[in-house]
């Protein structure tokens, strides 16, 4: 073969050292492709030579004891006693001068690739050292040869596996590829953005399980305390997790016993955020025990709450099926005082809800009456009417919050009549005025 042809067995290196970096730097892990050479390590400091053992200690090293030389990359020679006062870690050299005495004759072409890859396949010993100059080769076939898929394989079959795809008639380590496009993997492909939510889950779930372990140890102090006492014991363990109010109004909208519902939900007012105010809202509208909407209620007007953006979440109750709950809303409604809550406020000040029908009976119950003979007859079943009839239903609390709310313009006094203070409110927002106020 011609000098020119020769096998250029740095620059093949260069390339296997640059796909061994890409590789460390995605996977966090360093090689495990040990270094050509000898190892010897000193027994009494651990301290480690490197460098090449004599040949004619080879003996020594099969039987793992008797004298060796070795010359160390650092200069000199120096003679160790194996097994009482030093231990060799590595004897990779030979299999070194093994694969550069066969290399000498290779050429850069696929041919010579593919014998140097079976070469080393063939070899009974030096595994470790011959993956590194397998893989070395593999590599270099398919940048040579694009369409050789059984390099590729092979290269994915390795202890330290290669996963290359084909892109633009190259191949391209997929994590590579992979990486390039936002993605990282962790036992599978994922987007940046998808490992930083199951991070996110996963730190909400651990958050929540030292959440309710201590909150389980305050249910069985409370039971010894009084109202008071429980009640700042729980806003002192809110303080303690950050997360805490998202997992209490959870643990609060099924807590069955109002005294204890009470106290969940005063330590859900010592919370700033919004998540806090809107559960809040749902307590003083919601909740079936009045004791517990009053002070829901209350816990609304603090300074730390926005009532205008508490206004918009319950102003949502205002279409709400149960008549009940709309009135409800009027009232929170009036006490927030929120000029935004004006329009559907009037929009609900007569709502119309489906209501039991009073001249309905019962399914079942039996109908009596006098025949045409004068004598006693009954029929079973109802008597024909609806159980349940639509009404329209004025609104006393959505006119008094609406009052409220207005008394500032000095309104006319129109009534549940819709018609008109809509007129009313369309003047006043065509008109220019001012309207903000400090809500």
């Amino acid at each position: 073969m011609k000098q020119t042809e020769r096998l250029n067995t740095s620059s093949i290196t260069q390339l296997a050292i640059v796909f061994a970096t890409c590789c460390y730097l995605l996977n966090g892990e360093s090689t495990r492709a040990q270094s050509g050479g000898d190892i010897v390590e000193l027994i009494a400091s651990g301290g480690r030579l490197a460098g090449r053992i004599d040949g004619d200690a080879r003996a020594a090293l099969a039987s793992r004891s008797g004298q060796l030389t070795m010359e160390m990359e650092s200069g000199g020679r120096i003679a160790l006693e194996i097994g009482s006062t030093a231990r060799v870690v590595q004897a990779n050299q030979a299999a070194v001068d093994a694969y550069e005495e066969f290399s000498r004759a290779l050429s850069d072409t696929t041919e010579d690739h593919w014998r140097a890859v079976d070469w080393c396949l063939a070899q009974p010993s030096g595994k470790i050292v011959y993956e590194r100059f397998l893989r070395m080769h593999l590599l270099r076939i398919v940048d040579l040869d694009v369409n050789d898929r059984k390099a590729a394989a092979m290269l994915n079959g390795l202890p330290q596996p290669i996963q290359l795809v084909q892109r633009n008639n190259n191949w391209i380590d997929e994590r590579l590829l992979m990486a390039a496009h936002g993605y990282r993997y962790n036992r599978k492909w994922g987007s940046h953005l998808q490992s930083a939510i199951s991070s996110e889950y996963r730190a909400r779930d651990q958050a929540k399980k030292e959440f309710l372990s201590a909150y389980r140890r305050w249910e069985q102090r409370a039971k010894n305390l009084d109202r008071m006492t429980a009640s700042r014991a729980l806003e002192d363990l809110m303080r303690e997790h950050g997360s805490a109010v998202v997992f209490l109004i959870d643990l609060a909208k099924n807590e069955k016993l109002a005294e204890k519902r009470l106290v969940m939900v005063e330590a859900i007012g010592t919370s700033t955020s919004a998540v806090a105010g809107n559960a809040l809202i749902m307590f003083a509208i919601e909740d079936s025990e009045p004791q517990i909407r009053d002070r829901a209620q209350s816990l609304l007007l603090q300074p730390h709450y926005n009532r205008v953006a508490l206004a918009d979440k319950a102003r949502a109750y205002l279409v709400h099926k149960n008549n009940e709950i709309v009135r409800r809303a009027g009232a929170l409604l009036g006490e927030l005082d929120a000029f935004n809550s004006v329009l559907p406020l009037i929009n609900a000040l007569v709502t119309r809800h489906s209501i039991p029908n009073p001249l309905a009976q019962p399914s079942g119950q039996m109908n009596f009456g006098v025949n045409n003979q004068g004598g006693l007859g009954f029929q079973p079943g109802g008597n024909g009417q609806p159980k349940e009839i639509t009404r329209d239903i004025e609104n006393p609390s959505v006119l008094s919050a609406l009052r409220k709310i207005t008394q500032p313009l000095s309104p006319p006094d129109m009534g549940f009549d819709e018609s008109r203070w809509s007129a009313w409110y369309a003047q006043i927002m065509s008109s220019g005025k001012d309207l903000r106020r400090d809500d």
